[in-house]
């Protein structure tokens, strides 16, 4: 084992002797320091002024490769640019023109600049016989590259750019992720999904009510008449907004069923109908399927809120001409979309 450590001042005691230092000895410094992986990180997320560009490889007009402002290391050695770097890319007539846009350490010319690579077959107007983006080149002491992006270019022209940039920093696992400093705030918003089954119906046309499943389908709607389900589920702790709702049937035919979703909702201490939201007698095609359809219905999100009881009603009109699929429905219940907190 040979140990080491950096930097001391002076050149004769201890680890002193190796100073001074030259500059491959200070790259590969900073490149332990700072490197999880030298073969695809290096560009720095900074919010200093001037290069918050971040390096991003991005279309602005054609054929048109811009890379952005940004700061990268590079195998230990640092690289800044301050302005736009635009490049045209050659177009085919037919197949595919590949390129990678690389950011390249030149050992000889002590440099560090953006390259767009061109892959072997590539064409400027005529047959591109291309299969592929170029790869990195790697040669301690040579050249080393890391990948920006990876492009492709088609007649049009249409450009396609794949985002290559890995921002430097080590892997982070869970284990070191300080207990509760992952809060619901730092997670960005996502859609959750609520099912609220379909409890029991009525058949107005009858007059009968019914309380259970009377097929393994679901609560029955039949063909000719006029009936309505009903369901009652809460609001959950995690919504913020964004509520859509879709009414679920089970069906072995095809067509349109003609009806109304209508919901009513309220906290404690308010009447269950404090807030009301439906959308009118509406035609919607329900196609046999496994034996499932879904009927795509939205309903307004109002005044809904955390910890509100909520009511959902869908009446059929099986008895209107618009209700073309001549046979009976069955209802399972509601998928009530909404955003969450985390």
């Amino acid at each position: 084992m040979v140990q080491s450590s950096f930097v001391w001042g002076g050149t004769a005691t201890g680890d002193a002797t190796e100073a001074p230092y030259s500059d491959s000895e200070w790259a590969n410094l900073w490149a332990y320091l700072f490197t999880y992986d030298r073969t695809i990180q290096g560009v720095v997320d900074t919010a200093r002024v001037g290069y918050t560009g971040l390096l991003e490889v991005t279309n602005p007009s054609t054929s048109v490769l811009r890379v952005a402002t940004g700061i990268a290391m590079v195998d230990g050695k640092v690289y800044t640019n301050t302005a736009n770097i635009d490049e045209t890319m050659d177009v085919p007539l037919t197949g595919t023109n590949y390129f990678t846009v690389v950011l390249t350490k030149n050992f000889a010319a002590q440099t560090m600049r953006v390259d767009v690579k061109e892959a072997a077959g590539n064409s400027n107007g005529g047959a591109s016989t291309a299969v592929g983006a170029p790869a990195v080149t790697q040669t301690d002491g040579t050249t080393w590259e890391i990948s920006l992006a990876t492009v492709t270019i088609t007649v049009g022209p249409v450009v396609t750019i794949t985002d290559t940039r890995e921002f430097l920093g080590g892997a982070v696992n869970t284990e070191n992720i300080v207990d509760e400093a992952v809060t619901a705030a730092k997670i960005a918003d996502r859609t959750r999904v609520l099912f609220i089954p379909a409890l029991y119906g009525e058949n107005v046309t009858d007059g009968t009510f019914y309380a259970e499943d009377n097929s393994e389908m679901g609560l029955e709607m039949p063909d000719s008449k006029l009936t309505v389900v009903y369901g009652h589920g809460m609001i959950p702790n995690d919504f913020v907004s964004g509520v859509s709702a879709r009414f679920i049937v089970r069906s072995g035919a095809s067509g349109n069923i003609y009806g109304t979703i209508f919901f009513e909702w309220g906290a404690i201490g308010q009447v269950y109908d404090t807030h009301t939201t439906g959308a009118g007698d509406v035609a919607v095609g329900v196609t046999f399927e496994e034996n499932e359809a879904i009927m795509d219905v939205i309903a307004g999100a109002g005044a809904l809120a955390i910890g509100d009881f909520v009511s959902c009603r869908y009446q059929r009109n099986a008895v209107d001409v618009l209700d073309t699929i001549g046979d009976s429905v069955w209802a399972l219940g509601w998928l009530i979309e909404y955003t969450a907190d985390s």
